[in-house]
């Protein structure tokens, strides 16, 4: 008989006539079966009976929980009530006892989404009714916390509201709860920061009336921790600027201030100045607003500075009496020839004329400051390479050009009425003789300082001919054939007649024209626009234009090695200085004037200023007697 009446109610049920399947009286007759009260549920549902629906789902998950179908009704029901976080749990239980039911994961969707959907309503109302109905405002948040409770952000909010209403205890309750949520619910930082953010702001607060910040302080310290937030350090610098204010204004007392202040002038009179300015820092800090103190306080600190200077002072001076003493150690560098750089400054001791302590050896600088010993052993390093390692330490002498008298004969010229000429003048000195191992075909070769940049700047003499290739280290004669004893005015005059010119091209440093690659577009080889030389060749990928190519020589060679061009500009460097550092690939004209028909010097003497000298007869007024220079 329930069977019967259980088919009919199903086949009013398909046939969409709820209300008799309702009003069925197969539960009368079989009311242990499940199944009737599950169909029923479905028919009351759909009749939006909704409360009627959730009785019969609950009395079938009574009769038989380990059937899905019943939380399936169950879920149906909570749902069309609104409590859709309900519905989520239903349905989740039945899906426990058949997860590939379709009906359950279809049920499961519909509920979260409409779930979904309240909650941001509910947020939007709070926050509509935000700052107007604080009351309105914390239902609605307190209803989206219920549909959704991993949401912490709804307690913050509530808090919020708690703080506008001036409820300072009920916003730390609600900042507490959500910063103990998120803990559980491993929240993000940024979310928890900004719970303890709120609450600090409640506690600063109830410290303007508590007095009390450090609570505040901390919770603000702790929020900074989780997530550094620019608002959250703001306020921390807020509430410790509060603090301080709360301490100096119990601080304040201006008549305690004047007692310290009137202590601190008293030890100031007794220059005590350590406990004057103890005193005047806590008439200070009893009242910053008196000028007064920061006043004495400088001058403690302007006395006190020069007293230490004066201590000072009188330390330096009884180093400078004790540096004197036997147990002091003197300086090591003060008896070499070049003394000690550090002068009056040296923290050693410069012992001069005491006894048991010869005088420091005062040896004379030549013009490579190095020293000169007459009577000792030249140095062999410096007669082969004209400089010496050893500097002013070397035992040996360095034989200086400038003050040792040349032996070597002058050279007369053939007419014997012609006055006999000497380019060094009076007062010139001339260059030294040096040893045996720089001697050429039995004539010596004079050493000169090597103060131009190219190697035919040193003056060549007999039997050399200046050339580019000439050396003052390494002289070899240009022609083999060249006959010692014949003037070298007579030999040059020879070498530049015009049946030697086109044998003399490498030695006038001619350019061949297609050595250098002309490349038009291409910016241009600076080196060889400053020096009309490039190392590179015809590998160059720049430009060398023909017109910065150096003009045939129609001079030759100077003997200082530079080059004559008559048709050429006179090099304003060699002009000024006397010597030209681009050697004989200058573009300019070199002019050196022989004058008439004299004796040629064994050595030529320097150019003005070659050769600095350190006083005596060779100094100054020995190159202001000398002839002028072309």
């Amino acid at each position: 008989m329930a069977d019967e009446r259980k088919g009919k109610g199903n086949a009013a049920f398909l046939a969409g006539c709820f209300e008799e399947a309702a009003l069925t009286v197969a539960i009368a007759l079989a009311p242990n079966n499940h199944i009737l009260y599950s169909n029923r549920s479905a028919a009351r549902a759909s009749l939006h009976r909704y409360a009627d629906a959730l009785a019969d789902a609950q009395k079938t998950v009574e009769l038989r929980p380990d059937w899905a179908e019943g939380y399936s009704r169950l879920g149906a029901a909570h749902l069309g009530l609104g409590d859709a976080t309900i519905a989520v749990a239903a349905y989740a239980k039945g899906l426990a006892l058949e997860p590939d039911n379709e009906g359950l994961n279809v049920g499961l969707e519909d509920a979260k989404k409409e779930r979904k959907e309240m909650k941001a309503a509910a947020q939007e109302a709070g926050n509509a009714a935000y700052k107007k109905d604080c009351e309105t405002a914390i239902q609605h948040y307190m209803k989206a916390m219920e549909l959704d409770d991993e949401d912490i952000s709804y307690l913050t909010n509530c808090a919020a509201v708690d703080f506008e209403m001036g409820k300072y205890d009920e916003c730390i309750k609600d900042c507490d709860k959500a910063v103990e949520r998120g803990r559980e619910l491993r929240a993000d930082f940024k979310v928890i920061s900004r719970a303890l953010t709120r609450k600090g702001t409640a506690l600063a607060k109830h410290a303007k009336c508590s007095k009390d910040y450090d609570v505040a302080i901390e919770t603000f310290q702790k929020a900074l921790r989780e997530h550094r937030n620019p608002g959250t350090l703001k306020k921390l610098n807020e509430a410790e600027r509060a603090k301080k204010e709360l301490l100096q204004q119990e601080y304040y007392d201006p008549k305690w201030a004047e007692e310290e202040r009137e202590k601190g002038t008293e030890f100031f009179k007794e220059q005590k100045y350590p406990e004057a300015i103890k005193h005047y820092t806590e008439a200070l800090r009893r009242n910053p607003k008196d000028p007064r103190g920061f006043d004495d306080k400088g001058s403690v600190y302007y006395s006190e500075n020069h007293r230490k200077a004066s201590y000072e002072g009188a330390r330096d001076k009884r180093k400078e009496d004790i540096s004197e003493g036997s147990a002091q150690e003197e300086c090591k560098y003060y008896s070499t020839p070049g003394g000690c750089k550090f002068g009056k400054a040296c923290k050693y001791l410069h012992r001069e004329g005491k006894e048991g302590k010869a005088e420091a050896e005062k040896v004379d600088l030549n013009f490579l400051d190095l020293p000169l010993r007459p009577g000792k052993k030249e140095c062999p390093y410096y007669m082969r390479t004209g400089s010496c390692k050893y500097s002013t330490n070397c035992k040996f002498h360095h034989p200086d050009p400038t003050n040792v008298s040349s032996k070597e004969p002058v050279l007369e010229h053939e007419n014997a009425d012609t006055p006999q000429q000497n380019f060094q003048g009076s007062s010139q000195t001339s260059v030294p003789i040096w040893s045996d191992q720089r001697a050429m075909n039995g004539q010596h070769v004079p050493f000169l300082a090597p103060a131009q940049s190219y190697s035919a700047g040193m003056i060549p003499l007999q039997g050399m001919y200046p050339s580019p290739e000439w050396s003052g280290y390494h002289q070899v004669p240009l022609n083999p054939n060249y006959p010692p004893g014949v003037p070298f005015q007579h030999f040059l005059a020879h070498m530049n007649h015009p049946m030697h010119k086109e044998a003399d091209m490498p030695r006038n440093q001619q350019v061949p024209i297609d050595e250098y690659p002309e490349r038009p577009g291409q910016p241009e080889c600076q080196h060889f626009v400053r020096s009309s030389f490039c190392k590179y060749k015809m590998k160059c990928r720049y430009h060398h234009p023909r017109s910065r190519l150096p003009a045939p020589m129609t001079g030759g060679l100077s003997p200082l090695g530079l080059p004559i061009k008559p048709d050429q500009p006179v090099c304003t460097y060699y002009s000024r200085f006397g010597v030209c550092k681009y050697g004989p690939a200058c573009m300019f004209n070199h002019p050196f004037n022989f004058g008439p028909p004299v004796a040629v010097p064994t050595a030529a003497p320097p150019l003005p200023g070659q050769f600095p000298t350190r006083g005596g007869a060779t100094g100054g007024a020995a190159r202001a007697a000398a002839p002028p220079w072309p």
